[in-house]
Formats: C-alpha cells, sequence, structure tokens
C-alpha cells in the first residue's frame, strides 16, 4: 500500500493541528509581593496597572487590622490627592470612583475585573481605623515627627502577593520547519546511488521521495553502514533490500513518504535501476528529498 506524501500529511496536521497538538496551559502564578504599612485612616495607592489592560487582576491579601481595598482610575487619584493631607479625609477620597470594593478584609484572595481603558488604574489600599487627625497633627508638630501615627508604633502591616496570568504548560512548543535535503538530476547507470539521510530529531520524522526516472528503479532505506558496503559486494543488494525500509520495486514516476527508523543509527536512501533492467545512454533520473526539522524549541528526542 503506497504511503501518504509528506506533503499531504502536513496539510492534514495543519487542518487537524488545534485538535492533536498539546494545547498552551494558562493560570494564575505568583509575582511580585510588597509590604504597606498604614496609620489609622490613611489611603495609600499600591499597585499600579497600565493602560489598556483590562481583564480579571488577582491578589492575596493579609493585614493586621481591617482595611477596605478598591480600585480607581490613576488620573482622578492623581487629582484628588494633589493635596497631600487629602489621603486622610474621607470627604475628598469618597467622590473617587472605586471598582470592586471589599471592606474589612484581613485576610482574602481579591480579583477585580478591569474594563479596557486608556488611564492606568491604581489598586488602594485604606486602613478602616478611626483616629483624630486634628489631635494627631499637633501632637506631630509638636515632637516634629511627620508620622506620628507609626512613630507611636500604631501601624498596620499589610502584606500584598501579586498574580499574573501566565502560561503553565506547553509553553514553548517545538516549531517545524520544511528543508530540502537533495534535488538533482544525475546520469544512470548500473552504479548504485546513495544519499545519506540526517538523524530523527522526532518521533514520526520523515523522508519525502520523490522520484522520475525512464527506467523501472529499486528504492529503499537501508542502514548506513550497510550501504556503504553495497559498492564492493552489490550481490549483498537483495538481501540489503529485503531488510530495509520504504521499498519500492519498479518505481519510476513515484512520491511516498518514508518514516525513519528512530533506532538511533545512520540511515541512506539507496537507488539503482533493477535487475536485468537496460539503461539507456545519457538517461538521466531526478531526485528530490525533503524533510520537516525542527526550528526552534526542539526537544531531544528519548533514547
Amino acid at each position: 500500500m503506497k504511503k501518504p506524501t509528506i506533503h499531504a500529511l502536513l496539510f492534514i496536521g495543519l487542518l487537524a493541528g488545534p485538535a492533536t497538538a498539546q494545547q498552551k496551559a494558562f493560570d494564575w502564578v505568583r509575582d511580585t509581593d510588597e509590604m504597606v504599612r498604614l496609620t489609622p485612616g490613611l489611603r495609600e495607592k499600591t499597585h499600579l496597572y497600565n493602560p489598556g489592560q483590562g481583564g480579571n487582576i488577582k491578589l492575596d491579601i493579609t493585614a493586621q487590622k481591617p482595611v477596605t481595598v478598591a480600585v480607581a482610575q490613576r488620573r482622578d487619584w492623581d487629582d484628588a490627592t494633589q493635596d497631600p493631607q487629602a489621603i486622610y479625609r474621607p470627604a475628598v477620597m469618597d467622590r473617587l470612583q472605586y471598582r470592586c470594593v471589599q471592606e474589612h478584609v484581613v485576610s482574602t484572595t481579591y480579583s477585580c475585573d478591569l474594563p479596557a481603558s486608556d488611564d492606568s488604574m491604581v489598586l488602594i489600599v485604606h486602613d478602616e481605623r478611626e483616629l483624630d487627625r486634628a489631635v494627631l497633627s499637633e501632637v506631630g508638630n509638636v515632637l516634629g515627627v511627620r508620622h506620628v501615627a507609626e512613630a507611636f508604633g500604631n501601624t498596620n502591616e499589610v502584606h500584598l502577593q501579586y498574580y499574573r496570568w501566565s502560561c503553565v504548560q506547553n509553553c514553548y512548543p517545538p516549531q517545524f520547519r520544511g528543508v530540502r535535503l537533495a534535488k538533482e538530476k544525475y546520469q544512470l547507470s548500473s552504479v548504485l546511488k546513495l544519499y545519506s539521510l540526517p538523524l530523527p530529531e522526532h518521533e514520526g520524522e520523515q523522508v519525502d521521495v520523490k522520484l522520475k526516472s525512464p527506467v523501472p528503479m529499486l528504492v529503499a532505506v537501508v542502514p548506513s553502514a550497510l550501504a556503504e558496503q553495497l559498492y564492493s559486494k552489490p550481490e549483498m543488494l537483495q538481501s540489503a533490500v529485503a531488510g530495509g525500509i520504504c521499498q519500492q520495486r519498479a518505481a519510476q514516476s513515484v512520491n511516498f513518504g518514508c518514516e525513519l527508523n528512530p533506532n538511533g543509527a545512520a540511515q541512506s536512501l539507496i537507488l539503482i535501476p533493477e535487475p536485468n533492467v537496460s539503461v539507456p545512454a545519457k538517461a538521466k533520473a531526478q531526485i528530490e528529498l525533503t524533510s520537516v526539522k525542527c526550528v526552534a524549541n526542539c526537544r531531544a528526542r528519548a533514547n
């Protein structure tokens, strides 16, 4: 039975690729993390999400004291916090448009579906504790301490572990490209013609053989060590062909794919006019050998 050509197999493979190829698998993976120290009532801008980065975000949050977590437009935040004291003023901060507000957080996995936007989005963490800011500011002025709540040991440590959506399996599949191993038109004679073939790099690797000859040809793939002996011992030809693969007898116009033996031994393609065939003077045969080789992200073939 004639084997399908490698071109036909490649065409079928392109059509069936999405169903048979190993698909990339994605999941959340740990990214950067940070520790934020909040004083009572403080709102802190933490992570920045770039413009256009629509889609889901995820992070783990652990806090010593309850906090509120939300997302806002960076432009709105920057406008509202031109006065540095505004981060302590609910009357100013509460006017912002927040998304995905989650209150009373001590330990949680936070997620939010960000919209596509031409402005960055910022993650805001708000310490829910109340404190008389006027009294605290006056104490700070007297003591000459800028962050007096922190100086008094009244900070709320909040740990933020960010995640990113990333490929976790089959991330860099091998890439293949068709290559020409040989193409020539040669003078026919009773002398054996031999082509060394590359060692297979992957399971199922094939060599595509195209042959046109005016006379019936014997074609086969045999171990290279055996093929070399046929020059000095032509009587071994029939037994060598019998033990070879991809035999074609009386071939004149053929196009077939030959799957190479994956045993690690060098292999060669041999061609010769069939025995007892008269070869016309100046008769020529055309041969072309092609294959598909891995060109990127190649994996070593298991022995």
